[in-house]
């Protein structure tokens, strides 16, 4: 799940942060273009408008994050313990439900981020590797060391 929130605030619009400055923008342009109301009214009218616009903001952010779990719950190898072992050529991936063999050569890139490693197999196929575990910075480093030779 934490590849899929990472990918939907990359990609989406509706994850990123400046969405709720849209939202008081049109908001408020929605709330000018109504003259007849002044001073009371109008910030009433204006904070229902914004209210609406970050409640639909919300539901359509529940919405994407529902279809990730959905498809995590349907694809039962994508949770559970994993097993990585690094050989001379390849990455071993031993799940309970699956086991894959990953070329050196098909990975794209290794990405670090604050609590993980992300190392691209495919722009879909991810392999996370959690910094926590003892172990995981020497893997990634002779995994570099091997994709760099």
């Amino acid at each position: 799940m934490i590849y899929y929130r990472k990918i939907l605030k990359e990609e989406s619009l509706f994850h990123k942060p400046y969405i709720f400055l849209i939202a008081l923008l049109v908001a408020l342009v929605q709330t000018i273009n109504r003259p007849e109301y002044v001073n009371v009214h109008f910030l009433i009218q204006y904070l229902i408008y914004f209210l609406i616009l970050t409640a639909i903001i919300f539901l359509i952010r529940d919405k994407h994050i529902n279809h990730y779990k959905r498809t995590i719950r349907l694809n039962p190898s994508l949770l559970g313990n994993r097993k990585i072992k690094l050989d001379l050529n390849e990455i071993n991936l031993k799940t309970d439900y699956i086991t894959a063999t990953y070329s050196i050569h098909v990975i794209k890139r290794i990405e670090e981020v604050l609590d993980y490693y992300y190392v691209y197999i495919d722009p879909i196929i991810v392999i996370i590797i959690p910094k926590n575990i003892d172990g995981s910075k020497q893997f990634i480093e002779e995994l570099n060391s091997l994709i760099n030779n």
